[in-house]
């Protein structure tokens, strides 16, 4: 069988293509072409698709102008008949591969009003779950070929669908979301990633940042930024006077520089190197490795400042207070705050009016509705529908009641777990620090150097607060008096009404 290359016969030289979709004869000059004996020869070297219609047109053509010379040798058509002849005597079918199914990013609409300022034009693109976002073109299905000789060329299969990668889900032609997050799409692969990675600052190249899921800032947070998310978000630099809320974590490579404007929130631990002019509030633990200063901290655990001083502030840490030193010299006024959880106070000081509320609808309803049931026989139909459907939302009513004490009492016992009213003081404690421990208030009036444990001790029959040097074991009780307002009254109160 003839392969690629030229193949010479006693009358023909057969050439086949690299690709072995054409095979072809080189006719001598003034050669006449035989065209039973060229397929012959065509069909013996393991040629089959011949092109029948070519040679034969071939062959008349050099026919005519062999005749045309003949009858007039001086003619043009003289030369012409002369010359060699490369005739296309065999033609394969190419392959045609797969259009593969191709995804096309669906833009989220524009929103129905303008921004309300520039902070608020959002460049971020980000999904909600069940959101469309992608279109799939459908594939295009090739065919295989056949060469010269009849062998079949396979052609290469790219119609396999497209599958959803994590957080897509694949509905026909479309791509929904099934969780928030920003989309990806690499060729033929998309999925919804949690996570929101921001390469620089949040500056007016983001505008603010309203996310669900993680968020990775690498740069920083600028002034009057917003950044809130529903779970972690980490800051590779600063945080400015912007306003940051973390569902969970915050944590700050670098630290809080709040300007006096910028307040910062997480549902659990906030960890930064340092914090200044800021408001930082923390549903757990508040780590500062460098130190505290001319702001208002809140951590329903304990503040841990590793290496630094908390000055010219009012901290509050319900898990106690580890620093280097407290106050300086210069008197400024600082306050610390240890055992009181604020955050437990404020949900009781919000739920307590909601549950006296719902305490009352539920017995007013009740009333009217065993008012209606004294004498069932005498109400209408309506009456009686009314009657039930007031009992059912008396039922609805006291679930929702059980349901919110549920979680306060929870919040309680997280709280009292975590509660420790002691402060411990690795170096100074200067004068003018006011220190508050549950119920009770003693200002510092003269410099101690630690370590040093702050913490309420019995003297006589009344608690006051101390400092206890711990390497000497000396307590010195401090001028204590009791907090004027009974702070925890509405958390008592509830806990009366979950009995």
């Amino acid at each position: 069988m003839l392969e690629r290359g030229a193949h010479t016969t006693a009358d023909y030289e057969i050439r086949v293509a690299e690709d072995q979709l054409t095979a072809t004869v080189r006719l001598e000059a003034g050669g006449q072409i035989n065209t039973a004996h060229l397929i012959e020869q065509l069909t013996r070297a393991g040629i089959k698709s011949i092109d029948h219609a070519a040679i034969n047109a071939a062959a008349e053509a050099m026919q005519k102008r062999a005749a045309d010379a003949a009858a007039n040798p001086t003619a043009v058509a003289a030369p012409v008949a002369a010359e060699e002849l490369t005739l296309v005597v065999a033609r394969g079918q190419a392959a045609v591969e797969d259009v593969p199914e191709s995804l096309t990013r669906i833009d989220p609409a524009p929103p129905a009003e303008p921004p309300a300022n520039h902070y608020e034009r959002v460049r971020l693109i980000t999904v909600e779950p069940n959101d469309a976002i992608a279109t799939i073109k459908p594939a295009i299905i090739g065919h295989d070929g056949v060469d010269v000789f009849g062998k079949p060329i396979h052609r290469k299969r790219h119609a396999l669908p497209i599958a959803p990668g994590d957080g897509a889900t694949r509905n026909g032609e479309i791509m929904i979301a099934n969780r928030a997050g920003r989309v990806r799409i690499d060729g033929s692969s998309i999925r919804v990633e949690p996570r929101l990675d921001i390469s620089g600052d949040v500056s007016f190249a983001t505008g603010n940042v309203r996310f669900d899921g993680d968020v990775n800032i690498r740069g920083s947070v600028l002034d009057v930024f917003v950044v809130e998310s529903t779970a972690d978000i980490h800051v590779g630099a600063a945080i400015e006077a912007a306003q940051v809320k973390a569902g969970h974590e915050l944590t700050v490579a670098g630290g809080i520089a709040g300007k006096d404007k910028g307040v910062c929130t997480a549902g659990g631990n906030v960890s930064c190197r340092y914090i200044s002019n800021a408001e930082v509030h923390a549903g757990n633990c508040i780590t500062v490795h460098g130190e505290i200063a001319n702001s208002r901290i809140v951590s329903g655990g304990a503040l841990l400042v590793e290496s630094g001083s908390i000055r010219a502030s009012h901290v509050s840490a319900n898990g106690g207070v580890v620093c280097k030193s407290i106050g300086n010299p210069a008197f400024v006024k600082t306050v610390v705050e240890a055992g009181t959880d604020l955050k437990l106070k404020k949900l009781a000081a919000d739920l307590l009016p909601k549950l006296n509320r719902c305490i009352s609808e539920a017995q007013h309803i009740k009333q009217f509705a065993h008012a209606l049931m004294r004498d069932p026989k005498r109400l209408t139909e309506q009456q009686k529908e009314e009657a039930t459907n007031l009992l059912l939302q008396v039922r609805q009513t006291d679930a929702e009641l059980a349901a919110k004490l549920d979680e306060f009492r929870e919040a309680c016992r997280i709280s009292q777990e975590r509660c420790k009213p002691e402060i411990t003081v690795q170096e100074q404690l200067y004068p003018g620090v006011m220190i508050r421990l549950p119920g009770l208030t003693a200002t510092v009036r003269d410099l101690f150097s630690g370590p040093l444990k702050i913490s309420v001790v019995s003297s006589g029959k009344r608690p006051t607060i101390a400092i206890t040097n711990t390497e000497s074991g000396s307590v010195i009780a401090l001028p204590t008096y009791k907090t004027e307002r009974d702070d925890i009254h509405d958390v008592r109160a509830i806990l009366q009404i979950a009995a």
